[in-house]
């Protein structure tokens, strides 16, 4: 199968889509005098900004067009998650009035205005290549599929010739497609989903030539967005929590519930966010995923050269980290090879198993997170986890997933065999743990309220000295209260007093 012929920079998925041209004049550029607007065309927006007037803006934090085009904030206001506030979300940092998130912002990356030349994005504040391109000059390429650089940096196919599993050929494999002289596999490549040119969204993959978004994640605006987490679609596309809420489990709260943290409007999970693990804005990079609290790479992978690899497939690491194969090479278990063994299939210039491979499950690319582990070619968290909100856990023991997703302990209760309980010796009592031998509140029984002077001594109500304790009445003195005169309840006539324990 052959494409026409196009131009050749393989942009990283994360931006894809991005433009083929001049990006036109953002706020900042007018702020700081960037390029001026061409009034003849329409400026080419990169993904996520909008035309606003001539103007390409992301409205999340432009405070000219905040929220929309033209909604300007006041001169005192900054633009967080496009709504007009008087100072940003938590974790985001005012750069010329435009709240931004310093870590993955590619315009403000580390800093305000440190912009990352395309085809760059920027990951945990550093202009990086995403996972699986390698950067050759200013590019950001795939080596096992760039004419330009095909097996290696700088070495070029000739005239006619395709790249192929990281070598030249004349034609490309049975199950590949010429797309301008780099060989793809339409049904998993990101930049090539379905049809030459068809760039999927950055964090969507390709599974059978369509664009997908991992589990737990919608598509808003051509992005992938986590709906239960994002401040800007909270449960739904376009669904903003204002300043003053954050986003918890689909739903705009006033306040994160217990275990998560206010990250940017976002309540997350310090232990299990990619995007913020162990702290806010300390994102999991080169591949790997967060779980309790510190980034990993998936099963069977280790981190080479800053980027999780499986030495077992990876031709740059060919049975350890930096054991690169020779142009037209491929890895298989470890060991350079010509071509693939009977029974794998190759990716990214390796060769694997597909059907339980925790970086190419099911398809090439499809990384197995959250602890989740490739079987039968679709990642599962097996019988005695459940797959929620990114990461397996145990439903059984969970105090935040206890017996099923979101089911949080509180009060005190924890879980076990997948329901919340009270430690021994402990009652529930309205959702709370209370010892019922001392509480006052909830005396030898829930709601029993040991009133007055009263105090709660193993489950009893008991007063002072020269005091019996009285239901409704609390401490009283039985030889000189009228309402309890002698006993509780024997209460005297009018306007007779109690003496010694006897109206008179």
């Amino acid at each position: 199968m052959s494409a026409a012929p196009r131009a050749f920079v393989l942009v990283a998925v994360a931006v894809a889509v991005v433009i083929a041209g001049a990006c036109g004049t953002t706020y900042l550029d007018a702020v700081v005098g960037g390029g001026a607007v061409d009034a003849a065309a329409p400026p080419v927006c990169r993904q996520g900004q909008s035309d606003c007037g001539g103007v390409c803006a992301v409205v999340r934090e432009d405070p000219a067009n905040c929220g929309a085009c033209g909604a300007s904030c006041d001169a005192v206001l900054v633009c967080s998650l496009g709504a007009c506030e008087e100072r940003c979300a938590g974790g985001l940092v005012a750069c010329a009035r435009a709240c931004v998130d310093l870590g993955s912002d590619s315009d403000h990356c580390g800093a305000c205005g440190s912009a990352c030349a395309e085809p760059l994005t920027c990951v945990a504040g550093a202009c990086a290549c995403p996972g699986g391109r390698t950067r050759c000059g200013e590019a950001c390429v795939v080596l096992s599929a760039d004419p330009t650089s095909c097996g290696a940096c700088g070495v070029a196919c000739g005239a006619g010739m395709v790249c192929s599993q990281g070598r030249c050929a004349g034609s490309c494999a049975s199950d590949e497609t010429d797309c301008g002289g780099s060989c793809v596999d339409l049904q998993t490549n990101a930049s090539d989903c379905g049809g030459c040119g068809a760039a999927c969204s950055p964090d969507a993959h390709c599974v059978s030539g369509v664009c997908q978004c991992a589990a737990g994640q919608g598509s808003c605006d051509g992005a992938c967005v986590d709906l239960g987490h994002d401040p800007r679609h909270c449960g739904a596309c376009g669904n903003a929590c204002g300043f003053q809420g954050v986003c918890a489990s689909g739903a705009c709260q006033s306040s994160c519930g217990p275990g998560e943290t206010p990250c940017g409007g976002a309540c997350v999970d310090l232990r299990t966010s990619s995007a913020n693990c162990g702290g806010c804005g300390t994102s999991c990079t080169g591949g790997t995923y967060c779980a309790v609290g510190q980034c990993v790479c998936p099963v069977g992978a280790e981190v080479c050269s800053g980027f999780c690899a499986n030495t077992a497939s990876s031709s740059a690491n060919c049975g350890a980290c930096g054991a690169a194969c020779a142009p037209g090479q491929v890895c298989a278990l470890g060991v350079c090879q010509v071509s693939c063994p009977v029974g794998l299939e190759p990716c990214y210039g390796g060769c694997v198993d597909a059907s339980a491979d925790n970086l190419n499950c099911g398809a090439c690319g499809v990384v197995c997170f959250g602890g989740t582990s490739c079987s039968g070619g679709i990642c599962s968290c097996g019988a005695a986890h459940t797959y929620c909100e990114g990461v397996c856990v145990d439903a059984q023991t969970s105090n935040t997933d206890c017996g099923s997703c979101s089911h949080v302990c509180v009060g005190g209760t924890t879980c076990v065999a997948g329901a919340c309980v009270c430690a021994a010796g402990l009652a529930s009592c309205s959702g709370v743990c209370v010892d019922a031998l001392s509480s006052n509140d909830h005396c030898g029984s829930c709601d029993q309220v040991c009133a007055g002077k009263a105090s709660c001594q193993d489950g009893a109500c008991v007063c002072p000295s020269q005091f019996t304790y009285c239901e409704g009445g609390g401490c009283v003195n039985l030889k000189t209260d009228a309402e309890h005169c002698g006993a509780c309840g024997a209460a005297c006539p009018a306007k007779q007093p109690c003496i010694g324990g006897v109206c008179k």
